[in-house]
Formats: structure tokens, sequence, C-alpha cells
């Protein structure tokens, strides 16, 4: 039941999964919470000072080793969410960043004495962004989640408080790119942030960057044209972006290039916007000659569409008729991978759950509290 793939993930859960019995049987060994212990089942949170934990997990972490000899890196990540330990011995710590970075210690500590070569993965994430006020062990990779789920810091404010801790190693940094349930897989990508952070990451020898992110049109452009700057970083973002236009849009570059410099450079979205989009896409239909240029110009129509269908119903999210249109058109269009289908599917599943004309045409999987729609 435990993770096999070598990702850096939460996976304290399945931790727990795996010693069930021990967990249990004994209540101690999971976070205590305003002078409670929850247990098995209600709690995915460690008593991170137990000794007990302590050594179980780096069994767990030592059998995963074993199990998976390939695998560069070891997860030791937090599951996520909120309710970290706050029992006396815990709270000694000081925070949540310095249990977290105190227990990966522990774990880190026997693993290199049995596996000297290998790396555990743990991310500056949440309420553990902050670096901790002790040095971390050298065999520890963190991964920094710049922007998402903390509010201390900026993005680049973050990355910059771990750059400045002690260098024991070179650090990886997180994003989240497109995410559909907090965007709705709109065209809001700030691409000049995001290249900021992975030039300023660069020059301070980041070795890793994980993206989050949909599969959409959108998205998935912008993510192919980053990927080339990573890969080489002597590449510069103005040249990749124009070889891209010139290579996908070359009679129509110029109303493509006026949408894409709209969608991608500021962090809102709304309907008056939907004029211009429409506009240049016109204007891109009258030029474009080649037959694969006007079909990726349909595409980012279909793509608008989209935009369109969304916005109305996020307008009112309780209005039935909008809903069935939204989800009608990310459903029948779903072969063209113009938007994440089962992501978005997600934002809407309530509505669809308590209405029963919808129900009559469509019904929902409930597994593991992800729902998953079909027809």
């Amino acid at each position: 039941q435990y993770y096999n793939d070598g990702a850096i993930i939460h996976s304290w859960h399945g931790f727990i999964l795996n010693y069930k019995e021990d967990f249990s049987n004994h209540p101690e060994y999971l976070a205590e919470i305003d002078g409670k212990r929850l247990g098995y089942g209600k709690s995915n949170k460690l008593c991170v000072t137990n000794k007990n934990v302590q050594n179980l997990f780096i069994e767990f972490t030592r059998k995963r080793i074993q199990d998976n000899p390939q695998f560069k890196y070891i997860s030791i990540e937090p599951s996520d969410g909120l309710n970290f330990c706050d029992c006396i011995n815990c709270r000694k710590l000081d925070g949540i960043s310095n249990q977290v970075f105190y227990f990966a210690n522990q774990v880190a500590k026997e693993i290199k004495k049995s596996h000297p070569d290998k790396q555990l993965g743990l991310y500056a994430y949440n309420t553990h962004t902050d670096p901790p006020n002790f040095k971390i062990e050298d065999n520890v990779k963190v991964v920094v989640a710049s922007k998402g789920f903390q509010t201390s810091h900026s993005p680049m404010g973050i990355m910059q408080s771990w750059v400045e801790v002690e260098t024991y190693q070179k650090l990886g940094l997180y994003e989240y790119f497109g995410i559909p349930q907090w965007t709705g897989d709109l065209p809001i990508i700030v691409v000049q942030d995001y290249i900021n952070r992975i030039r300023y990451a660069q020059k301070n020898n980041f070795d890793m960057m994980i993206f989050e992110s949909s599969v959409n049109i959108n998205a998935a452009i912008l993510m192919t044209l980053m990927s080339q700057i990573l890969m080489n970083p002597s590449l510069k973002w103005e040249d990749v972006y124009d070889k891209f236009l010139e290579d996908c849009f070359n009679d129509s570059k110029i109303p493509i290039q006026r949408l894409f410099d709209r969608w991608h450079s500021s962090p809102k979205y709304i309907i008056s916007d939907i004029n211009y989009v429409v506009y240049d896409l016109n204007e891109a239909t009258k030029l474009a000659k080649d037959p694969k240029e006007i079909q990726r110009i349909r595409d980012l129509k279909a793509y608008l569409h989209y935009q369109i269908l969304y916005l109305e119903w996020s307008a009112d999210r309780n209005n039935i008729n909008t809903l069935k249109k939204y989800f009608d058109y990310v459903y029948n269009s779903s072969n063209r991978n113009i938007v994440n289908l089962s992501a978005l599917s997600q934002v809407f599943a309530k509505n669809l759950s308590v209405d029963k004309s919808l129900q009559s045409k469509y019904t929902y999987l409930l597994n593991q509290k992800v729902l998953e729609f079909y027809e």
C-alpha cells in the first residue's frame, strides 16, 4: 500500500495505513489536538516526538528503499492539511516547520547509516513553508512550494528565505500551474512571474522543478515552452515564445500574439475580455492559410467557447441551466483536450448531485472523495 513511483508526495497517510494495527492500538502515535488523541481513522498527522513512531517510520522508509532500489528520492512529506500535533513534547519544538523538519532529521540520520546514497524528500509547504531554526540533514531534499497554500511571504520571498539558509544542498521548486479547481482552466497564468522564479532558481542552484498542472490547451502550450528554458538556461523566454508563434501561427502571428499577451499578463480574467479575444480570433482566421494553422485557431475558438460558458456559470453557480450548458460542452468536447474534464467535474459535482434532471442523464461515482462522471 505504500507509494512505488519515487515521487515526493504526501506520504504520512500511506505510512499510517501500512501500520494500521500499531496505530489502532496506540492512539498516542497520532496527533493530539486540544488535549485529545483522535486515533486511527480520524487523524493523519503523527506525534513526531514519539520515539516509537520515529522507529516505525525508519523501518517503513528502509522497506521502501529495499523494495525500490531504483528510487532516487523517498518521500517523507506529511499528509496534506492541518491538525499537526500539539502535545506538550511537540509544542516544545516551537512551530510546525520545526516539527516537520525535526522528524525528517530523525529519520534521515538513521537512513544515512544504512543507505548513504539515498535522499529523503519533502516540501517547504503550507504551515511548514518556513525554514526551521536548525540545520537540516544533508540527505534531505527540500522542494519549496513558493506559490499556493501559504500567505506569510511572497513566492519570491519564501524562495529567498530558503536560499539564505546555510546551504546544505541544492533545493527544488514546486509550482502550481493552472489548477482547474482554482481557476476553472481559465487563461490566467502570468508567464513573467514563472519566468522570474525559474531564473532565480537557476541562479541559486535549485536542481529540481515540479509542476502541478491541468492538461488543457493553455497550460500545455506554456509548460512546453517553459520546459525548454528549464532544459537550456541560456535560452531567453522572448526567443522561445517568438519561435512558437512563428512555427504555429506564421500568417496570423500578430493577432494571436495580442491574444496570448493579454491572456498571460494578468491574474484576472473577466467577461469583457471576451470581446478582445473574439476580435483577435476573427482577424487570425482571415489571415491563416495553412490547414494546420487554421485548425489551431479553431482549437482556440473552442477554448474561448468554454471560457464563455464557464464565466456565465461562475457568475451564478446555483443556476442549473448555465451549469448544464457548461458541463455538456466540457463533456462533449473532452476528446479535444481543451480543458481537463475529470478535474473540472469536481467543481460542479455538488450541483449535479442534487438536480434530478441532470441525475437522469449523468451519474457519479464517489471513490475516495473524488467524483468521476460517466454517461
